[in-house]
């Protein structure tokens, strides 16, 4: 099985032995020091539609000028064939349409929360950014699987990714360390950093860190190791895994809000000179209650979020 990807909400378990508590060696803490320090920013839907559009309008700028994708010569007459087109399901590889639209699908979602919308108070901004994209920037018809998995699997990388980068900024800090912190969460999630750019936040200094999450502890560690395969004509190839791991919030507590607690894995690989993410893996907390806590033994049940995508060439 060369790639399974897969998107479920479902209801789970977590059992913790309330007594095993001990960080292992080999994983990093990180604690936001601030945790009263965080703020709350003017809710401008415009704002995120605008940022929303000027995403979409670039990337088809980019396959239509640079790459000349067959499928960004669109028209009037393809907007309006598609206008009354019914979504179909399109053969797309499933890279393109289970990380692909996911990951474009977040740039619609951190948008939204970076304006204070919530986390699903953000999910019609990243419906509205994927019906935009389907209906009037392609010429072939609306894909089902994509109006899926941009609205479910887009909130799941917006999320993570927001939280990450609330844990990296500080509008205290200046100079380099100022423009480090800006840029790396610019990579992470692009369009928080366009939103800091267009409303001066990138660069205002303020005596607080301005968070606009509570405090939260990560764990993470990172690991490298050799591959080796055997390709279709018989040759043996080399190549490297880096692997990292993060755990955000703690599993033990009882999770009000999405993705308070979150666990992330990614993995890319490199075998005969070439470069492939070979699984994302995330579960998130959409909300947990104690089910049990007694003689050490702790049990909370949820509703958890699933995105799970696996590639091993």
């Amino acid at each position: 099985m060369r790639i399974v990807a897969l998107f479920i909400t479902i209801i789970y378990c977590n059992i913790t032995f309330a007594q095993n508590i001990n960080i292992a060696s080999s994983t990093n803490t990180m604690q936001n020091v601030d945790s009263n320090t965080y703020i709350i920013p003017d809710k401008k839907p415009w704002r995120v539609a605008a940022i929303g559009t000027g995403i979409n309008l670039g990337i088809f700028g980019f396959n239509r000028f640079v790459t000349k994708e067959h499928f960004a010569y669109i028209n009037l007459k393809t907007i309006n064939r598609n206008l009354r087109t019914v979504p179909v399901w399109d053969t797309d590889m499933l890279s393109t349409n289970f990380i692909g639209h996911p990951y474009h699908g977040s740039l619609y979602f951190t948008a939204a929360r970076a304006n204070d919308f919530s986390f699903y108070e953000s999910i019609p901004f990243t419906l509205g950014g994927s019906l935009m994209w389907e209906y009037l920037l392609e010429n072939e018809p609306p894909s089902l699987n994509d109006l899926i998995s941009t609205p479910i699997g887009g909130p799941a990388v917006g999320e993570v990714t927001f939280r990450l980068t609330d844990l990296i900024l500080d509008n205290r800090s200046t100079g380099i360390n100022r423009v480090l912190r800006e840029v790396l969460a610019g990579i992470i999630a692009p369009t928080r950093a366009i939103n800091r750019f267009v409303t001066g936040e990138a660069w205002r200094k303020s005596r607080i860190k301005g968070n606009y999450l509570p405090q939260m502890p990560l764990e993470g560690k990172i690991s490298i190791a050799g591959r080796s395969a055997i390709d279709n004509d018989k040759s043996q190839k080399y190549g490297v895994t880096l692997k990292s791991e993060m755990e955000y919030g703690d599993a033990g507590d009882e999770v009000e809000n999405p993705y308070e607690w979150f666990d992330l894995k990614l993995q890319v690989g490199m075998i005969a000179s070439k470069f492939s993410l070979t699984q994302i893996k995330i579960i998130g907390a959409l909300r947990t209650l104690e089910l049990y806590n007694k003689n050490n033994w702790q049990i909370n049940g949820g509703i958890f979020q699933h995105l799970n995508y696996f590639n091993p060439k």
